[in-house]
C-alpha cells in the first residue's frame, strides 16, 4: 500500500465507516424503529452512494484528462489522481468494519 491511496480513496473509506458505524450503533442501542436510526441510515446511504458512484465517475474523468495532458507533453503538467471512488468490495468492507466498530462500542 502506498501513501497515495490515503485521502480520497482507499480501504476502508473513513467517512463511510463513520456513518455506517453511527447507523449500526443507533440500531444496536436504541433499535431500528427510532427516528434517529432513519436519519442515520439515510445519511449512510447518501455518503456511501457518493463514495462509490460519484467519486468513481470523477476518477474516470481524471483518467481522460490525464491522457489529454500527457499527449500534449508539456513538462510541468500535474497529473490528476485517478483512483478516487470505491469499488463494491470496498463498500462491503466499509459496512463490515462499521458494524464491528458499533458492536464493540455498544458493549463498552
Amino acid at each position: 500500500m502506498t501513501f497515495d491511496l490515503i485521502g480520497y480513496s482507499g480501504l476502508p473509506s473513513n467517512h463511510s465507516v463513520i456513518v455506517s458505524s453511527m447507523a449500526a450503533l443507533i440500531a444496536l442501542k436504541d433499535g431500528c424503529n427510532q427516528p434517529a436510526f432513519g436519519v442515520a441510515i439515510t445519511l449512510a446511504f447518501i455518503v456511501t452512494l457518493d463514495a462509490s458512484g460519484l467519486r468513481k465517475k470523477v476518477g474516470e474523468q481524471a483518467r481522460v484528462i490525464n491522457k489529454i495532458l500527457t499527449s500534449q507533453q508539456s513538462g510541468n503538467t500535474k497529473i490528476l489522481r485517478e483512483r478516487i471512488g470505491h469499488t463494491l468490495f470496498d463498500m462491503l468492507a466499509v459496512l463490515i468494519v462499521g458494524i464491528v466498530v458499533a458492536h464493540f462500542e455498544a458493549r463498552a
